[in-house]
């Protein structure tokens, strides 16, 4: 259900083709109700993009908060100088976030606030997203993770790639994230004095 909504583009031009033909047989055939039924399909057709823009799927929210929460993320690391009109970084997170290994082994306990700190820290700016994937829990409809690579400059250093993974949980306030997993800068995995 989610994909019909997320991309329906080739059920969409399925159904201009299907619309088509019908039109074509129905003139060459001088079959009024062949007409009208294409014109039927055509509606159809125009009524899925409308859903399609209208519907926003727990997928969507994920991947369009996900953005919001880098923006925001690279706006607490410049101090607000860049993106000052981002959300505090604190509204994308779980009152307390689990911070894991790149082996998914506990590492720390973190709140929003203890995040906002550490960016400050290290002056984490200027990012690039390469590549989001959300998945959806198959079981728990109210979890969902994303895997993200990301370019970015840590104070005055040359952006590095990073690798990352989110767990966000539907919250009464929104999604959140309440696990932030750190599995490889660039081809390596960081080491533990990276992660603090």
């Amino acid at each position: 259900m989610n994909m019909l909504f997320e991309n329906p583009w080739m059920l969409v031009v399925g159904l201009l083709a299907i619309a088509a033909v019908l039109r074509w047989v129905g003139v060459r055939s001088s079959r009024p109700p062949l007409v009208l039924g294409s014109y039927g399909v055509l509606l159809l057709a125009v009524g899925l993009v409308a859903a399609a823009q209208w519907v926003n799927t727990a997928r969507e929210q994920i991947e369009a908060q996900t953005k919001a929460m880098l923006a925001s993320a690279e706006s607490a690391g410049t101090g607000g100088a860049t993106h000052g009109a981002a959300p505090p970084l604190t509204d994308f997170f779980a009152e307390t976030v689990f911070l894991e290994r790149a082996d998914g082994s506990p590492w720390e306990t973190l709140t929003p606030a203890d995040l906002t700190r550490d960016l400050k820290r290290h002056r984490v700016r200027g990012h690039l997203l390469r590549d989001v994937k959300v998945t959806l829990d198959p079981h728990v409809k109210t979890r969902g993770v994303v895997n993200m690579r990301v370019s970015s400059r840590v104070g005055e250093g040359y952006p590095a790639a990073t690798t990352w993974e989110m767990g966000w949980t539907r919250t009464p306030k929104g999604w959140r994230i309440d696990r932030v997993r750190w599995p490889r800068l660039g081809q390596n995995e960081p080491s533990p004095g990276l992660y603090r």
